[in-house]
């Protein structure tokens, strides 16, 4: 226990000395954010700018008689399903590759910023360590597009098994029903068993970088260091994530005092101010989560480097004693 506390205040000092470590998560964090916002915008109002709105929808949606603006709504996305699964698709694919790309920068940037002498070597091949990373985030999308069909999966296999036709004059005539017993009972168990197996490969996936930047090694010789220090050293990874969830816990309550404040100042001003106050609120906010993420990553680099020195110690040798015994025997006094 006490290396792992002594991990959680290096992981903290280490971040604390490498501010440009800091700004370099924050870049390629914010970037890819605000991109995200940008793309999800422009979709959004693309696909509101291609549904046909008729004199009847504007009579709805305008809140002249209550209760016939969710009429109004239901009537003007209806048959636009297949756009929408289209625009969907389109703005999962364009955010995989953005979030690829500034991940593989910005962590392999943040790694070898934080990477200690191994060695004698401090640091591995820059290109190399990009390389490697960049297929570990790519495994990791492949991981997250598995994992969405799978939850489909499992909720269309709930559904087919939990069936059962509605007989009206001893016909089906096509219509069923669903036991929710079954349904809830098969989609909560697998669910549990796809997001347990998913948290398990995220978690090989979360350290594997780690080995790529302070060791050099591809991505199977990383992913299998990941996955044996992960069972090795699952008490002191615990531990640090205990330690840093009550930390966060702790400055996010500190953080939402003056940042209420803040916006309760602002709240009787206009419209930009309000709004600035808000982005300032959450960009501390972030800044924050992120200063803590890489502190625990500072966290589990030592850890992984305290093992290393414990496999590479020399065994300590041991001393057999050693009876030391007269070259002559004593003489025999015979009794008197």
């Amino acid at each position: 226990m006490a290396s792992s506390l002594q991990s959680v205040q290096y992981g903290f000092k280490t971040v604390f000395t490498r501010p440009l470590v800091w700004g370099a998560e924050l870049v390629w964090r914010w970037v890819s954010t605000f991109t995200l916002w940008l793309i999800v915008l422009y979709a959004f109002f693309s696909y509101l700018h291609s549904l046909p709105v008729s004199d009847a929808d504007r009579f709805m949606l305008s809140g002249v008689v209550p209760g016939l603006a969710a009429e109004g709504l239901r009537h003007l996305v209806a048959g636009s399903g297949g756009r929408l699964l289209k625009l969907v698709l389109l703005v999962s694919a364009a955010w995989s590759i953005l979030w690829w790309t500034t991940a593989s920068l910005g962590r392999s940037a943040t790694l070898l910023g934080m990477v200690e002498s191994h060695d004698g070597i401090d640091r591995a091949n820059s290109k190399s360590v990009l390389a490697a990373i960049s297929r570990i985030h790519a495994i990791r999308i492949t991981l997250n597009i598995a994992s969405t069909m799978a939850y489909g999966g499992v909720i269309a296999l709930a559904e087919a098994k939990s069936r059962v036709p509605v007989v009206e004059l001893h016909e089906t005539q096509g219509a069923h029903t669903h036991r929710s017993s079954e349904f809830w009972g098969i989609a909560i168990g697998l669910s549990l068993l796809v997001s347990l197996a998913t948290a398990s490969l995220r978690w090989y996936l979360s350290l594997a970088p780690i080995f790529c930047a302070q060791y050099g090694v591809g991505v199977r010789d990383a992913l299998r260091m990941a996955a044996g220090i992960a069972s090795k050293r699952a008490r002191n990874f615990s531990w640090i994530g205990f330690v840093h969830w009550a930390i966060r816990l702790v400055m996010n309550l500190c953080l939402l005092v003056p940042g209420f404040t803040l916006l309760g100042m602002v709240a009787r001003m206009s419209k930009v101010p309000l709004w600035l106050a808000a982005v300032v609120v959450m960009m501390v906010w972030s800044a924050v989560g992120h200063f803590m993420g890489l502190a625990q990553l500072a966290s589990w680099m030592r850890i992984i480097a305290w093992d290393e020195e414990e496999r590479n110690r020399p065994p300590v040798p041991v001393i057999v004693p050693v009876v030391v015994r007269p070259l002559l025997d004593p003489p025999i006094v015979p009794a008197m």
